[in-house]
């Protein structure tokens, strides 16, 4: 995704090659037909900055997600042959389905690039929200009342459900790993 755009002022741009950084002073200047005040301009780049940080926090918790998924399913194959190996495979299987669950309201599991799953699956709450910007930077003006009230909306619902995924691996996962050590066969990790 692109980043927002910045509003008008003096910035600082550094470049980092090994050891050696150079940085040199930039200006954005506003276009002389638009009627924007700074304060106008900097509310819209502040709520893009709240979007797209809503967004990388987001993906990041669905990757945890997808890790942790990948992860249990390898370790259900390499218990099922072990003496305990059935009820440990179910205690495997109900944890992924529980994160699953919780991956679900987020984005479309396991999407692929080119797959239409969004047309027949819905849209979910991170694609909704990754629509946002485009409105919010449709002209140089405050952002609108309702965009404010969109990003609140999806933003609340997004840390709802990354909060219910902290809270289950840290409920289920230790007495899971536990079963598993338990049997000598390893652990499940949390990024």
């Amino acid at each position: 995704m692109q980043g927002p755009r910045v509003p008008p002022g003096v910035y600082t741009l550094t470049l980092k090659v090994g050891e050696q950084e150079f940085s040199q002073s930039l200006t954005v200047v506003p276009e002389p037909a638009i009627a924007s005040t700074a304060e106008d301009l900097a509310a819209q780049y502040d709520l893009q900055v709240k979007i797209y940080d809503t967004l990388d926090k987001g993906v990041k918790g669905v990757n945890r997600m997808r890790d942790l998924r990948q992860q249990l399913d390898g370790w259900a194959k390499r218990v099922e042959k072990h003496e305990q190996g059935e009820a440990l495979v179910a205690a495997i299987k109900g944890l992924r389905e529980q994160v699953l669950a919780i991956e679900e309201p987020l984005l479309v599991p396991d999407l692929r690039s080119g797959w239409a799953d969004n047309l027949n699956k819905g849209v979910r709450l991170l694609q909704k929200l990754a629509e946002l910007p485009a409105v919010v930077e449709m002209g140089d003006y405050r952002p609108t009342d309702v965009s404010y009230q969109v990003y609140e909306h999806l933003g609340s619902q997004i840390e709802a459900q990354l909060k219910r995924f902290d809270e289950l691996v840290a409920r289920e996962l230790a007495p899971l790993n536990a079963r598993i050590a338990a049997a000598g066969v390893g652990a499940v990790l949390v990024k």
